[in-house]
């Protein structure tokens, strides 16, 4: 029988500019089109269309009332998730009179994301390794979203994927250099998705005095890194913490360990580019080692200068 092959999936619904929406958050479209452009020929590039999901699917992560906001309070909750409007009403970032299209369209756009990355998720499960060229939305909580993050894409891929073809334990590694609060606290109570969060030790969404907050409920395993210390000595941890079996991996990159990320609250962690390679050839040959299926999603990375990451990792793994 032959193998499947290993893809890289790229949701043709997920990708817009936000100047489009008026929105002024500095995440580039260039993470996503520089690697388009780079792949262009490549066979393992899959470009899918929204078609499997339904806003019903939050149901799998999020709770009753979320689900009812994404359906008819669905403007708000894209002024909430990326953080354009202050306590007093005002706008933040977001400039309303420019926009070309509405916020609402961000609900479809996020539901895509969803979709790419139980598409990747499902190809790993046949293939071993599979990517998806967006996702890792894992600031977004079972009740709220929050930090640019609308839908928790992670913990529904893997939910819909155990509902669906029986899968057992699965495993999320996050290495965002932002804890994924949300994806810890969706997960709490799961005994059948256990995950691991490597970040910065301090800061955001860490430097909250409220210490009881939902961000600081603990994943199955915390990595924290404080700025001084050396952050691919800490990652060698993950060998001592991880020997379970697991049915499948989501792999949560994060570009904003780079030190050209331009986002100030990703400056805990400042890798290399040579050092972000390094970190992730460990996590994807740690994984293959222990046969774990792995599907990969992209997460933070912010300014002109980071799609190196991801495209650095894909050119490596995905050679003609």
């Amino acid at each position: 029988m032959t193998k499947t092959s290993s893809k890289i999936f790229y949701m043709e619904d997920s990708l817009g500019s936000y100047l489009d929406y008026g929105i002024g958050v500095p995440l580039k479209d260039e993470r996503v089109t520089r690697i388009l452009d780079n792949f262009k020929d490549n066979p393992s590039l899959e470009r899918r269309r929204l078609t499997k999901f339904k806003l019903s699917d939050l149901l799998l992560a999020h709770t009753d009332r979320f689900y009812m906001r994404a359906v008819g309070d669905s403007t708000n909750l894209v002024l909430q998730a990326y953080e354009l409007i202050n306590d007093d009403g005002s706008f933040h970032r977001y400039e309303p009179d420019s926009a070309k299209r509405p916020l609402k369209d961000f609900i479809m756009r996020a539901l895509a994301h969803c979709e790419g990355t139980y598409l990747a998720a499902e190809n790993a499960l046949e293939s071993g390794f599979s990517y998806h060229l967006g996702g890792g939305m894992h600031h977004a909580k079972s009740s709220e979203p929050g930090g640019f993050c609308l839908f928790n894409d992670i913990v529904i891929a893997i939910r819909k994927l155990q509902k669906e073809k029986g899968l057992g334990k699965c495993l999320v590694i996050d290495m965002d250099a932002h804890k994924g609060d949300g994806t810890a606290e969706i997960l709490k109570d799961d005994k059948t998705i256990d995950c691991l969060s490597i970040h910065m030790k301090d800061g955001w969404p860490l430097d909250n005095p409220d210490k009881t907050n939902s961000s600081f409920i603990p994943s199955t395993w915390d990595i924290p890194v404080a700025a001084d210390e050396n952050y691919l000595e800490k990652l060698e941890k993950v060998k001592d913490l991880i020997s379970d079996k697991y049915d499948l991996c989501i792999v949560v990159q994060g570009a904003d360990v780079y030190e050209k990320d331009i986002l100030e609250s990703a400056k805990g962690i400042q890798l290399s580019l040579e050092e972000c390679l390094k970190r992730d050839l460990f996590m994807k040959n740690f994984l293959e080692e222990r046969k774990i299926p792995q599907a990969w999603v992209m997460a933070g990375g912010y300014g002109d200068e980071v799609y190196r990451v991801f495209l650095q990792f894909l050119q490596n793994t995905f050679k003609n």
